[in-house]
């Protein structure tokens, strides 16, 4: 719901099979950046939040854990959450 700068590393599989890895020039890492969190739910007891990542379509929204957006971002889930108290979309 609103921007962030949770990051996602590109030696993970990306957001969507079609999608490739920038092609690293240098040892340093490439990541994606998070534009918005859009939803929430709860799946084999862990929460985890579609993510949509900034520059990218919806084809290639992805569900992140919580727990690594509490790390990358903690800003972005009070964010969520300010917006829509129910954390619903």
């Amino acid at each position: 719901k609103s921007s962030g700068s949770a990051k996602r590393d590109q030696a993970q599989t990306p957001p969507s099979a079609s999608m490739r890895p920038v092609e690293q020039r240098s040892q340093t890492p490439q990541f994606w950046e998070v534009d918005r969190l859009l939803q929430r739910r709860t799946r084999d007891g862990q929460t985890e939040y579609l993510v949509r990542w900034k520059n990218y379509s919806h084809a290639h929204d992805s569900w992140e854990p919580e727990e690594q957006l509490r790390e990358d971002v903690p800003g972005l889930l009070h964010s969520f959450y300010s917006t829509d108290p129910h954390g619903q979309s």
